[in-house]
């Protein structure tokens, strides 16, 4: 651990004496924290220590500064530079020190970074492993190579790093001035949302707002004329409902896990239908009415619940009808709106708390300056699973 007698720094820097290899394998490299370890490195690499650098490129984090060093050294010494394979789907994030001494391997392996903070500065734990004879940590550092997790880093690659990586900190400057205004505002999460908006209206008419919006207007008139043949339908079978309903819950509509409870309802065809042929004549009714009446006769059935029922009431009334949903409520909650539970279900959402959910959802689309429910639930999805997206990086 980081403490006042000992550190990383200084652990690194004593089974550094007697190492012949060093494995340097990390997130993120800065020279605050090479700098307080190079001296050791270098005179080791003076009487022939071999050395392997694998370094992470993710976020721009590891400086350039490091980086046109290691290549220096790997220039006047032979050692191995490696960084990340940039991938949009995961983060190049071990942080591994191994030190081969010839009759025993010493590995470090834990939370500490090649930086000042994380060698010396911050909270960090790692373990201190020996071994006689080591060999996964070896293994796992060669098949990141034969795996091509990382590549060999070359001069150009460095070059076209440090063009995004001034980038990078220019904008992420930017970026932490604007939230921290957002933040100070009154209304912190609505300012969020508007973020998020400006974000997917980025290219105009090519915009994801543009995709997604159109798309799911496309989709809702799709589903109207499924749920017109759902109702028409003489006789209405399990099997035949199947063919029919499918589509619904496998693109036309936009809540998750939809398909999920298609055999169940598929069990009682009957019900469902005649919660559609309700359902198409809402026009003029309450929405609480609306709801609570569909609500009785989801009560017979199984696998029918808000997402379902707000969909169907979605698609025939964008303008009144709100989609409710966890995606939905996250959105809502976002921009400070709570009290509504956060996984929607037939017994803790009634008409007067649905009909609450869709006025408040109005406000909030008036507010965004949009068109219809169907953008602002676009909008709600795309903060949600773009929350999704950075929680799992």
């Amino acid at each position: 651990m980081n403490e006042e007698r000992q550190d990383h720094g200084r652990l690194i820097k004593r089974l550094l004496k007697t190492t012949k290899n060093f494995d340097c394998v990390v997130a993120f490299a800065k020279w605050s924290g090479f700098e307080a370890i190079q001296k050791a490195i270098v005179d080791r690499l003076e009487n022939g220590m071999t050395a392997r650098f694998m370094v992470g490129l993710d976020f721009c984090q590891s400086e350039p500064r490091v980086l046109d060093r290691l290549l220096s050294l790997r220039e006047k010494y032979g050692i191995d530079v490696l960084v990340g394979a940039t991938q949009d789907s995961c983060t190049f994030h071990p942080k591994i020190y191994r030190f081969d001494h010839g009759d025993h391997t010493s590995v470090v392996i834990g939370s500490a970074n090649l930086t000042q903070g994380g060698l010396s500065q911050n909270y960090e734990v790692s373990a201190l492993l020996d071994f006689k004879r080591e060999q996964r940590v070896s293994a796992y550092l060669e098949d990141l190579v034969s795996g091509e997790d990382v590549v060999q880093l070359t001069r150009s690659m460095l070059a076209a790093y440090r063009t995004r990586y001034d980038a990078y900190h220019v904008l992420h400057r930017l970026a932490e001035k604007r939230i921290k205004r957002s933040l100070e505002m009154a209304e912190p999460g609505l300012e969020a949302l508007r973020e998020i908006l400006r974000e997917m209206k980025d290219g105009g008419a090519d915009s994801e707002f543009s995709r997604r919006v159109g798309g799911r207007e496309a989709s809702r008139l799709s589903a109207r004329g499924v749920l017109s043949k759902i109702a028409d339908a003489r006789p209405l079978t399990s099997n035949s409902f199947l063919k029919l309903y499918s589509p619904l819950v496998s693109g036309l509509w936009h809540s998750g896990g939809l398909h999920r409870g298609k055999t169940r309802i598929a069990e009682t065809p009957e019900v469902f239908q005649q919660i559609v042929k309700i359902a198409q004549v809402s026009d003029g009714k309450p929405i609480a009415e609306t709801l609570d009446q569909l609500r009785v006769l989801a009560d017979q059935a199984s696998g029918i619940g808000p997402n379902v029922l707000t969909e169907l009431l979605h698609t025939y009334d964008n303008d009144k009808f709100a989609v409710m949903n966890q995606n939905s409520v996250a959105g809502m909650k976002l921009a400070g709106l709570t009290g509504f539970p956060d996984r929607p279900s037939r017994n803790s959402v009634p008409g007067s708390l649905y009909a609450e959910f869709c006025s408040q959802a109005n406000t909030i689309r008036q507010r965004l300056g949009l068109a219809n429910l169907s953008e602002l639930d676009a909008v709600f999805n795309y903060a949600y699973w773009r929350d999704e997206e950075l929680e799992g990086e």
